[in-house]
């Protein structure tokens, strides 16, 4: 329910919270205990804050709220990926995917052949498999926004358009409502790059992140946690400044040529820009730029991207995440063969860059990269003006 008049807490970051409390005569301590209830124990409403006075539980319950939602529909996979819908107080709808598995990004490059051999009972299956117990992840896509202003032509997204931003709340909330379904598998790595441009909603997205680093919060590591942007280098330059979360660049053309036909925010910043603008980003110790490569099959798989992508990254410490593209309802792009998926990546790779191919998970409940999007058609409200 829309309550407002009443602060909603899961908005505050344990700072503001302090602020909150202190200036209505709380002493600073109450703050972290009320932070650390909602965050760490999910408290639902006050009267659970046991260790706090009643007569401030009582005054929480005049001037505040807990905002708390739970799936409204969920697909599930074969593999275990599972997409939630939620729906916001204003009837907005959006997704989440909880994706249990291996981080194949961490594994040295496989052959789609050696992929699909992959765990048999020979020596390099065990090595596999060793690999797999030790990688083994539980990652959460979460969204920042209803739908999404950028307007990439292969995302299912863009094709909503943009409905609002999400509050802070409304981020954290999506982190807490699944692991409440999963209470027996914690979830370890976090990626915004659900429905929306992460950087777009700014403030909204670094008081969530800031939420979800605390260790009085929800104490995520910031080596788990990975912001996708499609290029705002603005915004990419704060954020820099502000936290040491892992980036990831969708990239998806190595020529403006390219680039500015299938992500149009490419002609406000070019290509060139955006690179340059990725080798001044501070990345945390012993973590490098993912670069997202979704391959549309006969547009950006060709030998000529592999050199110009080669030139573009050169000398750049990185890994290359090819995505083959999921294909959706009406989408104007095939997925590309397994023979050119695996020939455009064994051609990075002789190029020297770290180049692996996403497991496609969820595709078939269209919960894979790309695909997410709802029946949401709500008016935009007013946002910060979108280059372009």
């Amino acid at each position: 329910m829309d309550t407002p008049d009443k602060v909603d807490l899961k908005d505050l970051t344990r700072e503001a919270l302090q602020r909150l409390l202190t200036s209505s005569g709380k002493a600073k301590y109450r703050a972290e205990q009320v932070f650390r209830w909602i965050h760490q124990r999910d408290a639902a409403d006050f009267d659970a804050m046991t260790n706090l006075a009643k007569v401030t539980r009582e005054e929480l319950k005049r001037t505040a709220t807990i905002t708390r939602f739970a799936p409204v529909h969920e697909d599930r996979a074969d593999d275990g990926t599972t997409k939630y819908l939620f729906e916001m107080h204003d009837g907005s709808k959006i997704e989440a995917v909880w994706i249990p598995g291996v981080d194949e990004s961490e594994d040295p490059p496989l052959t789609l052949s050696e992929r699909e051999s992959k765990g048999g009972a020979d020596e390099n299956g065990s090595k596999r498999k060793a690999a797999d117990e030790t990688h083994y992840r539980v990652t959460l896509c979460i969204s920042t926004q209803a739908g999404c202003a950028m307007g990439c032509t292969f995302c299912h997204t863009g094709t909503m358009k943009l409905v609002r931003n999400l509050r802070t709340a409304e981020i954290v909330e999506q982190v807490l409502a699944v692991q409440r379904l999963h209470p027996e598998r914690k979830i370890t790595n976090l990626v915004l790059m659900g429905m929306g441009e992460p950087l777009h909603n700014y403030d909204n997205v670094v008081a969530a992140l800031h939420i979800l680093l605390d260790d009085l919060g929800m104490n995520f590591s910031h080596k788990r946690v990975t912001v996708s942007t499609v290029g705002l280098i603005p915004e990419m330059e704060r954020l820099s400044k502000e936290l040491p979360v892992n980036l990831a660049v969708s990239l998806h053309a190595p020529t403006n040529a390219v680039r500015d036909e299938i992500v149009p925010l490419n002609r406000k910043y070019p290509v060139e820009d955006l690179i340059a603008a990725v080798r001044r980003y501070p990345m945390p110790r012993k973590k490098v730029v993912m670069f997202e490569y979704v391959v549309l099959g006969g547009v950006n798989d060709r030998p000529e991207d592999v050199t110009a992508l080669a030139k573009l990254l050169d000398g750049l410490p990185c890994k290359i995440n090819l995505i083959p593209f999921n294909e959706w309802p009406g989408a104007p792009y095939k997925r590309p063969t397994p023979e050119r998926l695996e020939a455009f990546r064994d051609a990075l790779v002789k190029k020297g860059f770290f180049t692996f191919v996403r497991a496609t998970r969820g595709r078939k409940i269209l919960a894979a990269c790309g695909q997410l999007a709802t029946e949401s058609r709500r008016t935009p409200r007013s946002l910060p003006t979108i280059p372009g």
